[in-house]
């Protein structure tokens, strides 16, 4: 059953990485206009958002530069309490340069921001 169209058209999403934290399902998908960028749902078609848009532009936090394109970037989940949980992405679109981020309450936060 397909929940919401995050790449309307014949392309599809490819959402993969899913991770259920405290009742929300997070994974990553791609669209033309984000690139491959975590998002969450609660099942429902206005609760499938994009989290953030870690890098602006067509090339997503979970992507990185590669000989021929680009190539995936996992979405891992390194640490969790409670509805706070650490990942990583990657925070540049033309070279890998790893960034530790937090989502805290719904918020994503780099490490300059993390209280």
């Amino acid at each position: 059953m397909m929940v919401k169209d995050i790449y309307p058209g014949y392309e599809s999403s490819y959402p993969q990485d899913f991770n259920e934290i405290n009742g929300t399902l997070y994974f990553t998908a791609h669209n033309a206009t984000s690139g491959r960028e975590l998002w969450k749902t609660d099942g429902s078609t206005g609760g499938t958002i994009v989290v953030k848009e870690i890098i602006s532009g067509g090339v997503g936090g979970f992507e990185t530069s590669g000989q021929w394109g680009y190539d995936y970037y996992p979405f891992n989940v390194v640490w969790q309490t409670g509805s706070t949980f650490y990942f990583t992405a990657n925070n540049y679109a033309s070279a890998p340069g790893d960034i530790s981020m937090t989502l805290n309450c719904g918020k994503v936060m780099v490490p300059a921001e993390v209280p």
